[in-house]
């Protein structure tokens, strides 16, 4: 499950899978582009490491 929240400026998207919580700043001020950003990582998660959208996420998140 994730889960999107704001932590001073810049939103944050925690991962909770069963006991293990993984946090990461999404570098966007805007919830929107958030929204976006967290819809694709739950898409990526589920499709597994074959996913296509995984060299997006890391071409967005080198851009930071």
């Amino acid at each position: 499950m994730l889960c999107i929240r704001k932590r001073g400026n810049v939103f944050h998207v925690d991962f909770f899978s069963g006991a293990t919580r993984i946090r990461g700043a999404l570098g966007t001020r805007e919830k929107d582009a958030a929204r976006r950003l967290s819809h694709r990582l739950e898409t990526a998660l589920s499709e597994g490491a074959d996913s296509r959208l995984w060299p997006q996420l890391k071409a967005a998140w080198i851009g930071i």
